[in-house]
């Protein structure tokens, strides 16, 4: 069994096509790490989802979770609390939202071998974890007004940025991710 990351799928975001945000997409993003997630990805492999999965018609997560291969675990990012549409609004048990629609676990982070931490954004850290690998920030730097976020990445080097647009909008391998150094 292989052990997969992707982070910020963001599937239904329109502003991400469209260049209203700073994190421009190809316009077939959704598609492209559909495509790259099956071909790499083998039903006995688990994925971990580093948060931020869906942004818009959420109703539709369920179709595109089940076309997905492996298991899938979630754990929960900044955008995965809410319904994001013309209001936002809190989701209702967002656990069995995310359950009943293609997860097979909701988690807040996750400690693989090693003490490597799996989690959306970088989170403070123990002498005891070796690395923390996270997503949130994408490939560009729209959140530096989340500077405590930077600060603390730039004095640390156990802090590694997953970002799906800097790796071709597939999935990667945890071991290669973590062995890249």
């Amino acid at each position: 069994m292989n052990k997969w990351l992707i982070t910020d799928t963001h599937f239904n975001h329109d502003n991400l096509r469209n260049g209203k945000l700073t994190s421009v997409r190809p316009w077939d993003y959704q598609e492209q790490i559909i495509k790259n997630w099956n071909e790499l990805v083998k039903d006995g492999d688990l994925v971990y989802h580093l948060g931020d999965v869906i942004f818009a018609r959420r109703y539709e997560l369920a179709e595109i979770m089940k076309n997905l291969n492996g298991t899938k675990i979630l754990i929960r990012g900044n955008h995965d609390n809410y319904d994001i549409g013309h209001k936002r609004k809190k989701i209702v048990a967002e656990e069995d939202f995310y359950i009943n629609n293609g997860f097979t676990a909701v988690m807040e982070a996750v400690i693989e071998r090693n003490m490597v931490l799996l989690s959306h954004a970088p989170m403070k850290l123990s002498r005891d974890i070796t690395m923390n690998i996270h997503g949130h920030f994408h490939d560009n730097d729209h959140r530096t007004y989340e500077s405590w976020y930077w600060n603390m990445m730039q004095r640390d080097n156990r802090y590694r940025l997953l970002a799906v647009e800097l790796e071709g909008y597939k999935p990667v391998l945890l071991d290669e991710f973590v062995g890249r150094g």
